[in-house]
């Protein structure tokens, strides 16, 4: 509950903070020169860029990053602009919005500031990364000349993500420090993210240590470590690093993501197909081994982000597939997963902006979407727990003296070491399904279990208890299914379940053809009196 209320602070707080109005600025967005080659003349005031090409910014130039092998680009922006006096008492802030990946502005020819890292040397693709940082750039006042053309030079760098987004503006500054909660939110949501993490990475592990048979809780630390990974690969690190190493991890981490929050819903609604988890680490190999493989950027974002992205998206549609199905068929139980669901689609969307390369459509969210699911995960273990607890100690208790009889008939049949007769071993079997009447009935795996041929074993069931295995385990569960109706506390739906029914309109049958009247008025005319 904690981590959701934190969730929605940060999802909420910005929209609800009041920016002290601005009295007026100079709208610099529009038309900008943009010159695809690096000269520093290209900063200077006078230089003549009356033949470069224009475009509009915000915006994005594509078609440029497309014609490099590397799929780099290093070019100047540039814009005449013009600043009249009423600001010549004023602090003004050169607001760039976000710009892809790191650059440096010069005013009228001076430099005045930077963000990120360009690349030194032969590395054209080290750089520091600084996709998601708001660009805001003091222009010292003695540099700005006053109802006359100011020229704004920007040389910026760009590797695969490209492009400008934001508002574009000079105006006053507001306060001391010109940064807006609204802008640093994706930042914050970047590192709210990693910490509330880390914390999950923690909390799971331990108790996947303490309870090896818990697979879900391996898949939620194996989760949050991967969130961890993906969101660190978008924070501006204070150094250089491999343009190529950020990507790969960027897309090991995604695909890691999917295949076990894919295992995980698997897991948690007990919806396991016939080689399903053995096909989804299969497929997480390949996604791996083609991520890893490429050298070049283009045959990276080319083709390996699209393989990618299509192994993502089968995993996405896969859980929220096994998820729609449990919560349709046991809705009572699975409310809380409806939550899942705007997140999963959200995930769905990001995907598709992936696969066509429009990374500005990301939102910058999908770094809360684990954090989210297993927010909702702890809420419905906290829901759950009351019931499952009574339900499980009511189960073990009426057991426990079956399971004593058992094991005391196994241990003398290995003590003499003797062969049992088929009639023994039918009571043998009897006892196991008195005990294990709520597991799911398989006869092939019983008649390998007691050393039985099939047909034989069913033909001595019947005659000794004079029911077949299936009817006898319905009744044992029917039989359970009243006892259990005691427990006001406990809905119809939660016993069908646990009983062993994964069907409650099967059980509701069944019920209704053993006793004659539907569950619900069953235990209103005769268990609750």
């Amino acid at each position: 509950m904690f981590t959701g209320i934190l969730i929605f602070f940060v999802s909420a707080v910005p929209g609800c903070i009041k920016h002290p109005p601005e009295k007026h600025a100079v709208n610099i967005s529009g038309k900008w020169k943009i010159i695809n080659e690096d000269n520093l003349k290209f900063s200077k005031s006078e230089y003549d860029d009356s033949d470069a090409a224009v475009i509009d910014l915000p915006g994005n130039w594509m078609n440029l990053i497309q014609k490099s092998e590397s799929m780099t680009t290093l070019l100047w922006l540039r814009k005449a602009v013009y600043i009249d006096d009423s600001f010549s008492n004023s602090e003004l802030i050169l607001e760039l919005g976000k710009i892809s990946v790191a650059e440096e502005v010069y005013f009228n020819g001076c430099f005045i500031g930077s963000t990120g890292g360009m690349p030194k040397g032969n590395k054209t693709i080290d750089y520091r990364f600084a996709w998601q940082t708001p660009r805001y750039y003091l222009i010292p006042k003695f540099l700005i000349k006053f109802n006359q053309k100011n020229i704004i030079s920007i040389r910026v760098f760009s590797h695969v993500i490209n492009g400008v987004t934001g508002n574009l503006q000079i105006s006053e500054m507001w306060n001391e420090y010109p940064y807006r909660l609204g802008d640093l939110m994706p930042v914050m949501i970047n590192y709210f993210s990693i910490i509330i993490n880390m914390f999950f990475l923690f909390l799971f592990f331990i108790q996947y240590s303490y309870d090896r048979s818990r697979l879900l809780f391996l898949y939620l630390a194996l989760t949050a470590m991967s969130d961890v990974v993906l969101s660190l690969c978008v924070v501006n690190f204070p150094f250089y690093i491999s343009g190529m190493i950020r990507y790969k991890t960027l897309f090991i981490a995604y695909s890691s993501i999917n295949v076990l929050m894919a295992l995980f819903m698997q897991e948690v609604f007990n919806r396991r197909y016939k080689h399903s988890t053995l096909i989804l680490l299969l497929f997480y190999c390949l996604s791996i081994t083609i991520i890893i493989l490429p050298q070049t950027t283009r045959v990276y974002i080319g083709y390996t982000r699209i393989a990618v992205t299509i192994f993502a998206f089968a995993c996405q549609v896969y859980a929220i597939t096994g998820l729609l199905l449990s919560i349709i068929k046991n809705l009572h139980k699975y409310w809380l997963f409806l939550f899942v669901v705007p997140v999963v689609l959200s995930t769905l969307r990001n995907a598709y902006y992936l696969l066509i390369m429009n990374y500005d459509a990301i939102y910058i969210s999908i770094f809360l979407h684990v954090p989210i699911i297993i927010t909702i995960f702890i809420l419905f273990l906290f829901y759950d727990f009351d019931s499952q607890k009574r339900i499980n100690e009511t189960i073990f208790q009426s057991m426990r003296k079956k399971a004593q009889r058992l094991q005391y008939n196994l241990s003398r049949s290995k003590k003499t070491n003797a062969k049992l007769q088929p009639n023994e071993i039918i009571y043998n079997l009897i006892d196991y399904i008195d005990m294990n009447f709520t597991k799911t009935y398989n006869r092939a795996e019983l008649s390998k279990q007691f050393g039985l041929n099939e047909n034989y074993m069913l033909q001595l069931f019947k005659k000794t208890t004079g029911k077949t295995i299936s009817n006898y385990i319905n009744t044992k569960r029917i039989d359970k299914s009243i006892e259990m109706m005691g427990e006001k506390d406990i809905k119809m739906i939660d016993i069908a379940y646990n009983i062993g029914f994964e069907n409650y309109n099967f059980f509701h049958r069944l019920f209704k053809q053993k006793t004659g009247m539907s569950p619900g008025l069953f235990r209103k005319k005769f268990i609750i009196k």
